[in-house]
């Protein structure tokens, strides 16, 4: 079991913990003394929530960070139309090179 901050907003941070096998359940949103992160190693990935213009309704992008000690289970954002992008190499060498994964 891993809890993890899921969102950071303004002072605000959204939580949930990850059970094995990728059950997910929310902890609530609580303040959050951070509004930057200096340490790349601590965020596994960014998850931005799209609305499709073609009207397929919403679906999320999730950015992996190459350089998180805990990565993100694929499987945690797995809809039909969910998608993720990751790094195959250094992204200070390639910073605009995404795979999709």
């Amino acid at each position: 079991m891993t809890d993890i901050d899921l969102a950071l907003y303004g002072l605000w941070q959204a939580n949930v913990r990850i059970h094995p096998g990728a059950k997910h359940e929310s902890l609530g949103d609580t303040p959050s003394g951070r509004r930057w992160l200096h340490d790349r190693e601590i965020i596994s990935a960014v998850v931005v929530l799209h609305e499709s213009p073609e009207n397929i309704g919403l679906f999320t992008i999730s950015y992996h960070n190459y350089g998180a000690c805990v990565s993100l289970p694929q499987n945690v954002f797995d809809g039909e139309d969910d998608f993720h992008l990751t790094k195959t190499m250094n992204p200070d060498i390639a910073p605009n090179d995404w795979d999709r994964i």
